[in-house]
């Protein structure tokens, strides 16, 4: 992959997927979380309980939006540091450490 090629991807993905997510949010509180698959969803979004809710699946998705933004900062990392090697090769004790992290705060 060209270095222009590979700025657009990164670009694409680290901004265009959590723009998207982010859009994603939007709409299902916009629809009062008709698009939500949660089990007890008449309860979890039931009038009084529904702000509540979709607060706590906002914070979710930003916790995600975060995380995702630092794995391909981390993932842009490794690769910058790999074409600074001679022969360009990646170093995966970094990958691992990135993806590694990555899963971590998933679960999180």
């Amino acid at each position: 992959m060209s270095r222009t090629g590979h700025a657009k991807f990164i670009m694409g993905f680290g901004i265009g997927l959590p723009v998207f997510l982010q859009l994603l949010f939007v709409v299902i509180r916009t629809f009062a979380g008709v698009g939500c698959n949660i089990p007890h969803r008449t309860s979890w979004l039931a009038p009084e309980c529904r702000d509540a809710t979709l607060s706590h699946v906002h914070y979710r998705f930003a916790w995600f939006i975060s995380v995702l933004l630092a794995f391909f900062a981390g993932l842009h990392y490794v690769i910058l540091n790999a074409n600074t090697r001679n022969p360009a090769t990646l170093s995966l004790p970094l990958l691992a450490a990135v993806v590694g992290g990555f899963l971590l705060l998933k679960i999180l």
